[in-house]
């Protein structure tokens, strides 16, 4: 197994994982900041909050995909470092 290859791994397993979870995070905000313009309400903290809450939400109900993800990305690594 090659440090390449041990890169970018590492670097696909970070995106597959973190972008859901962004994404999440801008429909949110993006959508509570269109309900803002349209209400006129100049609240600061609302967006911060609700992106909290649904990221916290998004966490809750699909962490286990991430985590299944995490257990097959380090099983593979040690079966690697295993064979050297």
């Amino acid at each position: 197994m090659s440090m390449s290859f041990l890169i970018e791994s590492t670097i696909a397993l970070i995106v597959e994982v973190s972008v859901p979870i962004l994404a999440v995070a801008t429909i949110v905000g993006l959508v509570i900041s269109i309900f803002q313009v349209l209400t006129q309400i100049q609240e600061q903290t609302l967006p911060q909050i609700a992106k909290i809450v649904a990221v916290i939400a998004f966490i809750l109900l699909f962490g286990s995909v991430s985590a299944v993800k995490f257990v097959v990305f380090m099983e593979t690594m040690l079966e690697g470092v295993a064979s050297v």
